[in-house]
């Protein structure tokens, strides 16, 4: 199921970068390699009917924080604790 959800995220920013790239081509590109960058035209964008990123960027973040506690939330023991308190999912 993991997998899946990273297939999703995928999807997702590939729609990010699609409407990244009406606006700024460049930006888009930048986007599609290191999709953090994608805060910037996130705030410039925001609110603008056209190239707003919002849902498709927040989509993105969501399955990926879903496939990494998919694939490795249940890994590492205690250890894991640590790292990502868990205690609320229970």
């Amino acid at each position: 199921m993991g997998i899946l959800a990273l297939l999703v995220a995928l999807g997702c920013h590939f729609w990010t970068v699609s409407r990244i790239g009406g606006w700024n081509q460049l930006v888009a590109f930048g986007v599609f390699f290191c999709w953090p960058a994608g805060v910037i035209p996130l705030i410039i964008l925001w609110g603008d009917d056209e190239h707003d990123i919002r849902v498709p960027f927040f989509c993105t973040v969501g399955f990926v924080l879903l496939a990494v506690l998919m694939l490795h939330g249940g890994k590492g023991g205690e250890d894991a604790a640590l790292l990502l308190p868990l205690q609320w999912l229970a």
